[in-house]
């Protein structure tokens, strides 16, 4: 299969592409620079392994939550390479996305996701379930929260050593401190999906757990 990932939920951005079972993945960590890094980047995987964009399969995106502009940018490009590719796009939750990167730990896995405001987008699993609300939550209310529980918390994401600070001396945590997205992921789960015909539809976006501050604004307008 010949299959293209982008994750753009952070400010890491990470591309992959599967071609003629050959695999390439390229990332950078260069803040939200994706709207003049992403194409280039793309065209890098495409170069480097001889593919055409016509010979795509599917396209397969993290659709957040995350930041807004950077989701946009993201799927507004897998959007335009599906169209001229007459390929289709396959999405998926960020959140899930990381926390199915950790779900080998034992205990509870909480991935984070910088939402701003000096707030985190997150979720809660274990053995690779989803066992909380995506929640868009202060990072003081989020610890609060875990200290009912007994097991081992890992904290994982692009943004998991922001918890660095607020988990000292308080319930068995462990941080995750390597920044990476999950765009070979996206290849391993799009195989399946699109295997199913499981496809996104044409209007499906990204997805946003908080109002964007455009939104905000028109309504206390």
């Amino acid at each position: 299969m010949n299959i293209l990932a982008i994750d753009t939920t952070s400010d890491i951005l990470n591309t992959a592409l599967m071609y003629n079972d050959q695999i390439y993945e390229n990332s950078a960590d260069i803040g939200l620079k994706h709207s003049e890094t992403l194409a280039p980047m793309v065209d890098r995987l495409f170069q480097f392994l001889g593919a055409e964009y016509s010979n795509l399969d599917c396209i397969a995106v993290a659709k957040g939550p995350g930041s807004f502009t950077a989701l946009r940018i993201g799927i507004s490009f897998a959007k335009g390479i599906a169209f001229g590719a007459s390929c289709p796009i396959i999405s998926y939750n960020s959140l899930d996305l990381y926390a199915e990167l950790k779900s080998y730990f034992p205990g509870i896995v909480v991935p984070i996701i910088d939402a701003r405001k000096k707030r985190v987008y997150t979720a809660m699993y274990k053995g690779n379930k989803k066992f909380s609300d995506y929640l868009d939550i202060s990072l003081e209310e989020l610890l609060k929260k875990l200290e009912t529980f007994s097991d081992s918390i890992l904290f994982c994401g692009p943004h998991a050593s922001s918890a660095d600070l607020f988990a000292e001396n308080k319930n068995v945590y462990y941080i995750d401190n390597i920044r990476t997205g999950a765009a070979r992921l996206l290849l391993e789960k799009a195989q399946n999906s699109y295997n199913e015909a499981n496809y996104d539809n044409e209007q499906e976006g990204p997805l946003y757990i908080r109002k964007s501050e455009a939104e905000l604004g028109a309504k206390n307008a």
